[in-house]
């Protein structure tokens, strides 16, 4: 959640919102925003984010870093133990 007190962080984050708001009900638009799926089988993809102006292309996969211990078992690191 965005602070009330940052209103540039707002309205960027709501910018995104929005678009994303705008295209998740057209499967052709989310298609078009993957680069490239031809290695999905293994968890990598290239997406494409449009910024200032330009498509960027950022390849990530789809794993999430853990910390593995007896008392959280496997806790993903973004998060915060409650």
């Amino acid at each position: 959640m965005v602070p009330p007190v940052d209103p540039c962080r707002a309205r960027l984050t709501g910018r995104y919102l929005s678009a994303l708001c705008c295209i998740a009900s057209r499967k052709d638009l989310i298609r078009n925003l993957f680069a490239s799926t031809e290695y999905a089988s293994q968890g990598i993809y290239t997406i494409r984010f449009f910024k200032n102006g330009h498509w960027k292309h950022i390849t990530i996969d789809d794993r999430i870093p853990c910390n593995v211990t007896p008392a959280t078992c496997a806790l993903p690191m973004l998060t915060r133990p409650t």
